[in-house]
């Protein structure tokens, strides 16, 4: 930082490489809701260019049935802002420019930019681990009923030992009563 208090321009610009090039959606938006800044990961993530959402409401990146609460939720964290996950117990939804729907995690940070409270998200899509996450529980399922199949085997099998150490035991008990 030079004397005034501003960054000099090859941090500034070193900052605006970092924000652009991160592997991971971030953006900011101010108290009203509107886009301040949008990074070219979160470009991939929503389908939308930068310059298509600039000014925009946040709410375009929101499910329709989530965007009146989103609006509580946005002057609430505004009111007393802190660095923290959010949604933390639900199922976080995004939507694509497309209107395709998918699961997300997210994490606000805030700061102050001239004069004004900013509120930054950063955004991951989540599609692949939850795809994961469903097929390890249909593996799971599936090992269960494999599992629950193989004790009933087992039962009938011990049944079956028993039925033939009696009948067993009988044909003994006849044959030296004959």
């Amino acid at each position: 930082m030079d004397q005034a208090g501003s960054l000099s321009d090859d941090t500034r610009n070193g900052f605006r490489a970092l924000f652009e090039r991160a592997a991971i959606g971030i953006l900011v938006i101010n108290d009203k809701g509107a886009i301040r800044f949008f990074n070219g990961y979160a470009e991939k993530v929503f389908g939308y260019t930068a310059g298509e959402l600039i000014g925009q409401p946040v709410d375009v990146l929101l499910p329709a049935d989530r965007m009146s609460e989103h609006a509580a939720h946005r002057e609430r964290y505004f009111a007393d802002p802190r660095s923290r996950a959010m949604g933390i117990g639900m199922e976080l939804k995004g939507r694509k420019k497309n209107g395709q729907i998918f699961p997300v995690e997210i994490s606000l940070g805030y700061y102050d930019w001239n004069g004004e409270r900013l509120a930054m998200a950063v955004v991951i899509d989540i599609s692949s681990w939850k795809k994961v996450q469903a097929e390890m529980f249909a593996s799971r399922q599936k090992l269960d009923e494999e599992s629950d199949a193989l004790k009933e085997l087992n039962d009938a099998n011990n049944r079956l030992w028993r039925i033939e150490n009696l009948n067993e035991g009988l044909a003994e008990v006849l044959r030296s009563s004959l």
